[in-house]
Formats: C-alpha cells, structure tokens, sequence
C-alpha cells in the first residue's frame, strides 16, 4: 500500500481520499454554527411573538368584564326570595344566569366581590337551587386590581335628594357604578348601569 502526498491531503492511492484537512474541518462547523445561530434566533423571535400573542390583554379584560356587569344589572329583575344587597367591596343581584345545570337562561343570583387578599375582581353566579346554601360557579374574574368600589345611586332622605352612596341600603337604587383600577394599567376603569326594574 503505497501513500502519495499532494498537497494538504493524505491521499491512499489505493482508496482516493483518506481523510479531510483542519482549515474544512473548521470551515464545516463554522458554517454549522452559523446556520444553527440563524435558527435559533428565528425560533427564539417566534417564541417571543407567540406569548406577546397569547398574553391576555388587562384593558380587553377589564372592558369584557364590564360589559358582563352591565349585561347582569340590565337584567336585574324583582324575585320575592333573592333579596339584592350591596356594600363598597361586594353586589349581589337576582337576574337571569346561565349555568352547567341550567344551560338556557334561569333565575338566579350573581355576586361581584373584590377578594383583597389575591386582588382580583370575582362574578359568581348561582342558578335557583344553589342560591340557599349551594355552591357558586365562579365564571368571570380579572386580576391584579388595586382598588375596587361599587356605588349606589339612590335617594337620600336626608339630603332630599339622590345621590350615590357606598351601601345598598333598603331604598333601591336606580344605578350602579363600578370602579376598579388595574395595578399595569393608567386610569381607572368606571361603568355606570341604571337598573331598568327600579326606575
């Protein structure tokens, strides 16, 4: 077996080439190394892209959530056992709600809290046969809330005039305001819905 030196190479002359130099060793890897740098930046800004996407938006929520609201209190309704209450941190209603047992809309209760502990912003709902010791169904939330006040619009007697006030005492109120202010966000984020059963 006979060996023939050319340049740079080790050439068996038996077999043709024998084996690569360093400078395409070095040249394939770097070339590898580009490519892999390419896809990794690629996939890295895709990645990126894709949760900004599906990062849930505050603002949307917070107008998502407010729509509810309002379509909770315009449904309000006068039931001889669901008496409606309201204080600064808590709303509770009689309307019409949609549940799992109850897929078309039923008589129930819907309750808007703010849980200060985990500050967030809370809709319960609960249909007729939860509304005496059941358990709610929690479906509508909206976190990281700094502040939250619901109130009431209703006649003073002492004042002789309406004006709102932070408790739903037992005069009814023609509306209800809602106040939050979200810990991102700038502004605060105020509905305002007249309740069309007590006007």
């Amino acid at each position: 077996m006979s060996f023939i030196w050319e340049k740079n190479k080790v050439v068996n002359s038996q077999k043709g080439l024998l084996g690569f130099t360093f400078l395409e060793l070095i040249l394939v890897v770097a070339i590898i190394g580009i490519i892999a740098m390419a896809v990794y930046s690629l996939l890295n800004s895709g990645l990126k892209i894709w949760q900004l996407v599906l990062r849930p938006l505050a603002a949307e929520d917070a107008v998502i959530f407010l729509d509810k609201f309002e379509e909770d209190l315009k449904n309000t309704l006068v039931f001889q056992g669901i008496a409606p209450s309201g204080n600064p941190q808590r709303l509770e209603v009689p309307t019409l709600v949609k549940t799992r047992d109850f897929p078309s809309a039923t008589v129930g209760k819907v309750v808007y809290y703010y849980n200060s502990d985990n500050h967030c912003l809370l809709r319960e709902s609960y249909d007729f046969s939860r509304v005496f010791g059941g358990q709610g169904l929690i479906t509508a939330s909206i976190g990281n809330i700094t502040n939250c006040s619901f109130f009431y619009y209703s006649y003073d007697p002492q004042k002789k005039d309406y004006a709102w006030q932070g408790y739903w005492d037992k005069i009814n109120p023609i509306s209800v305001r809602l106040e939050f202010e979200l810990k991102d966000e700038a502004g605060v984020y105020r509905k305002s819905v007249s309740l069309p059963i007590y006007n």
